[in-house]
């Protein structure tokens, strides 16, 4: 079960619905602050975790791609004897650990005009699918998968931009046909879509 909390303060459950099921507009705002789980989130999610008898993943709606990760263990108090605390059973609460930033896709002209894009180490793969690193599903021109992918390789501090198998990517007006370095401003173009390149990590600045 993964309990979501909407920016209104709405708890649902992630697994059956993608936004939040009681907000007139979906609960689907997006936040650029990161948000920190209150009291009254964890006390919710102990209780949902100790009726379903499973692990239970907290996060927040507007937030899901940046999350930290907590434990909770179950222990019964001192007025609770040993029978009746073998029948409860062992749960935690626990939200996935982020992975460090190293750079971000600002879109410049399309459907999401405005929004920004995390990079992480390794391949970030761009599409419309919710399953890609950056998804960008109201452009009907991006692939479903894999249109094209920006790669981050930690020991050599560059950034690469690498074409899909059959999909037009262009950068800075120009057809990108193989893999090609990336710098500060660069634009890359994938369907309908221009995302404008910001480096953060580089020789002498990372998370090493």
């Amino acid at each position: 079960m993964k309990v979501l909390k909407c920016q209104k303060g709405h708890f649902f459950d992630g697994e059956k619905y993608s936004s939040c099921p009681y907000c007139e507009d979906g609960g689907a705002t997006v936040s650029n602050s990161v948000p920190q789980f209150t009291k009254e989130d964890i006390e919710y999610a102990k209780t949902a975790a100790a009726n379903d008898g499973e692990d239970v993943t907290v996060a927040y709606e507007e937030d899901r791609d940046r999350e930290q990760t907590i434990a909770y263990q179950w222990t019964p108090s001192a007025d609770v004897n040993a029978d009746a605390a073998a029948d409860v059973p062992d749960f935690h609460i626990q939200e996935e650990r982020f992975e460090p930033v190293v750079g971000w896709l600002v879109c410049v002209e399309g459907a999401e005009r405005g929004r920004d894009y995390r990079l992480l180490a390794g391949r970030n793969y761009i599409g419309r699918s919710v399953d890609m690193d950056i998804s960008i599903p109201d452009d009907q021109q991006l692939s479903r998968e894999r249109h094209c992918s920006v790669i981050y390789d930690p020991r050599s501090f560059r950034f690469v931009v690498l074409p899909g198998d059959s999909s037009l990517t262009m950068l800075n007006g120009e057809t990108l046909n193989m893999p090609h370095d990336l710098k500060d401003g660069d634009v890359i173009t994938c369907g309908s879509t221009k995302l404008c390149f910001i480096a953060y990590c580089r020789e002498g600045r990372d998370w090493e």
